[in-house]
Formats: structure tokens, C-alpha cells, sequence
């Protein structure tokens, strides 16, 4: 249960770094 619960927290910053990114890439082109 501890792994199913850790999963969502290490995704949520993730997905966030990796939106920023994308948008920080697709600006620039």
C-alpha cells in the first residue's frame, strides 16, 4: 500500500518538471 501511495508523489513533480519543459521547448521554437 506504501508503494501505491509513493507512486502518485514521485509522479506528481514529474509531470510538472516535464510540462514546464515542453512548454519552455515549444516556446522556444
Amino acid at each position: 500500500m506504501e508503494s501505491k501511495l509513493f507512486t502518485p508523489v514521485t509522479f506528481g513533480p514529474l509531470t510538472l518538471r516535464n510540462r514546464t519543459i515542453r512548454s519552455a521547448a515549444f516556446e522556444s521554437m
